[in-house]
């Protein structure tokens, strides 16, 4: 015999309507909500979504649209079905490896499934591909951002934070020439990350060189031009920041390549802290990013939309990452030489 809500409400000694209320995105006591997780775990409970879709509208899909299938983004979907599962929601997942028509056709393909709401990965949070689907009164949140043209909801890490972190490291052993290969411009991130660069200099009375900032498109091959014209500058910089993971790849084939010596010879940091940091000798020091709670606060806000929940829209969320120093970066002056 299937198990039923009735049979999750006698095992954890509360109400019906305060495990539908819970089922259904709603918000319930942190004690309770453990309660109930467990219950539905121990019981095998499974909504029945298909009589449930047919008296609500419905469907309880959830459509999921992400650049690719890489690291980051199998951390960050493993957050947002985690959460969606246990709201008794399925996940819709698409890729549209960064191509302007499958985006397009992927969102047609996910509104025809009746999805109830979307997650979408920072590169389509804009209007050509965004607004369709608004129109539609379909709930979105974005995976960070690219332009705040649109009001919707967002998830994002804190980014201006992390590059300080990482660069303020470099700062702190001694670097002042500290060379930076930046996102492209228009993306809120990638301003965000040159935001922290800059604002480690500032803080520190330091000048900033602009030739030591090159711009890049989060890609492999702009990590390794980027990294191949910081080399080619008569002054050096004796440290580098790279702001993101597919970049940072290109910048070490680079700094292979052209046989610098890591740490000896150029220091090194990057946004994102993936395995490739640990794979590489030296280490990477590194600023991770708290994908799954990403994926899981993402999740989380658009069942409360989908619930009709809109008090506090529009809302944007930001998470801390952590900063990880590791043998890559070089020592060069003491705290108390950079400040005489």
């Amino acid at each position: 015999m299937a198990v039923t809500i009735k049979d999750v409400a006698k095992e954890t000694n509360l109400a019906i309507s305060t495990i539908s209320k819970y089922m259904n995105g709603g918000n319930v006591r942190p004690q309770n909500r453990k309660v109930i997780e467990e219950a539905v775990r121990r019981l095998g409970y499974h909504p029945n979504d298909i009589a449930r879709g047919l008296r609500s509208t419905k469907t309880r899909n959830v459509g999921i649209l992400i650049s690719d299938f890489d690291r980051y983004s199998v951390e960050v979907l493993s957050g947002v079905e985690k959460e969606l599962r246990a709201k008794g929601y399925f996940a819709i997942i698409c890729s549209h490896r960064d191509s302007s028509e499958k985006a397009k056709n992927a969102l047609k393909f996910l509104m025809a499934k009746r999805i109830d709401g979307i997650i979408v990965d920072g590169k389509l949070t804009s209007e050509e591909y965004i607004r369709p689907v608004l129109d539609q009164r379909i709930p979105v949140v974005g995976m960070e951002t690219v332009k705040d043209k649109l009001r919707m909801d967002y998830v994002m890490t804190d980014s201006v934070a992390g590059s300080y972190q990482a660069v303020e490291d470099l700062v702190k052993n001694g670097h002042t020439r500290i060379g930076i290969i930046t996102g492209p411009k228009g993306y809120f991130t990638a301003e965000e990350r040159i935001r922290g660069y800059r604002r480690v200099y500032e803080d520190y009375q330091i000048e900033v060189d602009e030739r030591y900032i090159i711009g890049g498109d989060y890609s492999f091959q702009s990590g390794y031009d980027g990294m191949i014209k910081l080399w080619e500058l008569e002054n050096r910089p004796t440290a580098v920041f790279i702001s993101n993971y597919t970049m940072c790849v290109g910048a070490v084939s680079a700094i292979h390549h052209l046989k610098i010596q890591i740490p000896e010879e150029l220091s090194l940091t990057t946004f994102d802290d993936m395995e490739f940091s640990v794979a590489v000798k030296p280490h990477l020091s590194s600023f991770r990013q708290p994908q799954q709670d990403m994926g899981a606060k993402a999740a989380e806000l658009l069942i409360r939309r989908m619930n009709g929940e809109y008090d506090d829209f529009p809302k944007r969320i930001r998470l801390k990452g952590t900063y990880i120093p590791r043998d890559s970066v070089k020592r060069i002056a003491s705290d108390y030489q950079l400040g005489e």
